[in-house]
């Protein structure tokens, strides 16, 4: 179909004020993320490699701790080497990128649903995707997740452009290597994997005049193969100089291995276990695609069974395409984790994008059943904050969830009535407003207070600086975060060594010449002390918390000299 005075481009419109938004998105996340400590242990080992790789000059083999790590392409560490170069080696720094590439996708979004229905269903569907729970949460991390998905959407883009428009192909082509290539140095396979099926399907169940000629997929199809040349051009250098741990690892093990074997406790062992966590994800999207619940379920019979704006290509078929061989994917594989199905969020919030301007038709049970699941959430989301408030150490911070749980409460009250007054856009105007000031009173007034009693790596590390010069020996004893590798902040070639198991080993760790420091959990810290006939171990502060990354376990840790 031929550009014409109603072409997509025509609807989409004057692009600054999706543009402004967009800003708006990244300043919005950017102000949450230096308020808190580092959330999951990924985002220490991404950024700790990022590090690495700054201090050591090598740009293409990453190492934690001194040693090959072989988990992710290289691309989400140049991004944070970047940032850190410029804002530190901090939070902000190791999280930067997440912001400006959500606010990216954000972008494409609007352009990809303003293509498929109008404008207006484009400006909702980016704020949709915007203000979901999980999209926020992938925002303000240090995790390759946000960075990926904006690569997704912009190869997405030009697919939809090459479908409605026969003019500026070999342009659009083009970007759809760039993005192409990108995916894949950011997260190997797993961007072809949601890019390629989307292409595929739709183009060949668009109606044949409607389509464009097969060379054009071919030449897209070639543009695929030359990506995974691109990625080679880093991949084969990187193996070789690990000795094939790279391949062997990288690929073997957390791309073939997770996906037939639950790693890291994520997912259940035996074939129960994974049986009952097939339908891990359903749930998962329900609360991470948070407030807009509410307009899910319409979304999703939408889609389904109702027939879309007509267009080419059809909205339902490409938005299925987009969801369904991912979701599909990731809930087949053995390992889970819930950002493993961000990739497909961005057609959710399309889908619910047409839904709330209009576009896409909803049955009036699909859009109750929206509304109540947005209720038990908030309902559930108030209480979850109440309860906290037992465990809150100030009365301050007391009053402030009793508020912020007080006022949940209330814009859910709103919120739910304007959409059962069928008032959906109001609905979500309010609902936004409500995720902005939850977010912000929690990130500012709450977390920062509670972390104090849940993350442990910190103020380790600040102690260890304070008392200790830089590369001085550090050991651990069941107890090597992450997040404490990172925040030491030690040269390169200074890693962080387990005190060995063994009686032996100990011995010898307690008779070695010359200061080391010591981490240790306070139990193996007494063990240790026990051995220590010549009185070199001296305590020299300790740290109590319900760990996180240990399943919530009260935990104390001890930081001790070794006396030369």
């Amino acid at each position: 179909m031929s550009a014409h005075a109603n072409s997509p481009a025509d609807r989409a419109g004057s692009l600054w004020l999706p543009f402004l938004i967009s800003i708006g998105i990244a300043v919005f996340l950017i102000t949450l993320m230096p308020t808190v400590m580092f959330w999951d242990r990924d985002e220490a080992f991404y950024a700790r490699a990022a590090v690495e790789m700054l201090q050591s000059g090598n740009w293409i083999l990453p190492t934690y701790n001194d040693a090959v790590f072989p988990d992710k392409p290289p691309l989400i560490y140049w991004l944070m080497m970047f940032f850190m170069s410029i804002f530190g080696q901090n939070e902000l720094g190791a999280r930067f990128a997440s912001a400006p590439a959500t606010a990216a996708s954000a972008f494409l979004i609007f352009l990809i649903a303003s293509r498929l229905f109008d404008r207006r269903a484009g400006l909702w569907s980016m704020l949709v995707f915007a203000s979901s729970t999980l999209t926020i949460y992938l925002g303000i991390t240090a995790m390759l997740d946000a960075v990926l998905v904006c690569f997704i959407c912009l190869a997405l883009w030009a697919f939809v452009a090459i479908m409605q428009e026969r003019e500026g192909f070999w342009g659009k082509a083009a970007i759809f290597l760039v993005a192409m290539s990108l995916s894949l140095l950011t997260k190997g396979p797993v961007g072809p994997s949601i890019i390629v099926p989307a292409v595929a399907i739709t183009w060949f169940f668009s109606r044949r005049g409607e389509r464009p000629p097969f060379w054009q997929m071919v030449v897209l199809a070639a543009s695929t193969f030359i990506g995974v040349g691109i990625f080679l051009l880093w991949a084969v250098p990187a193996n070789n100089m690990s000795h094939g741990e790279m391949l062997q690892t990288g690929f073997g093990e957390h791309v073939i291995h997770r996906a037939l074997n639950p790693m890291q406790s994520h997912g259940a062992p035996g074939l129960l276990g994974y049986l009952a966590f097939l339908p891990a994800y359903i749930p998962t999207l329900f609360i991470g695609f948070m407030p807009a619940t509410l307009f899910l379920p319409a979304a999703l019979s939408a889609i389904v069974r109702k027939p879309a704006a007509e267009g080419t290509p059809s909205p339902r078929l490409f938005l299925l395409s987009w969801i369904v061989p991912g979701f599909v994917m990731f809930s087949l594989a053995a390992t889970k984790l819930p950002h493993y199905i961000e990739p497909m969020i961005p057609a959710f919030a399309i889908a619910a994008g047409g839904v709330i301007a209009g576009r896409l038709s909803a049955g009036t049970t699909s859009l109750r059943i929206g509304r109540w699941l947005y209720i038990l959430q908030i309902a559930g989301l108030a209480a979850a904050l109440l309860a906290v408030v037992a465990l809150a150490p100030t009365l301050l911070l007391k009053i402030a969830l009793v508020v912020i749980a007080v006022g949940c409460i209330g814009f859910a009250f709103r919120i739910s009535l304007l959409h059962r007054l069928s008032d959906y856009e109001q609905a979500m105007r309010t609902a936004l407003v409500s995720v902005v000031l939850l977010m912000e009173s929690m990130f500012l007034l709450v977390i920062p207070v509670l972390e104090r009693d849940i993350k442990l790596s910190k103020p380790v590390a600040e102690l260890l600086r304070k008392d200790f010069k830089p590369g001085t020996p550090v050991f651990d004893a069941d107890y090597l975060e992450p997040s404490l590798v990172f925040y030491l902040g030690w040269p390169v070639d200074s890693p962080i060594r387990d005190v060995p198991g063994d009686q032996a080993g100990r011995m010898a760790f307690l008779t070695s010449p010359g200061e080391s420091a010591l981490v240790a959990t306070r139990e193996q810290y007494e063990l240790l002390k026990a051995l220590d006939h010549a009185d070199r171990l001296v305590e020299l502060g300790s740290f109590t918390a319900w760990n996180t990354n240990v399943s919530g376990r009260l935990q104390t840790i001890v930081v001790a000299r070794l006396k030369p």
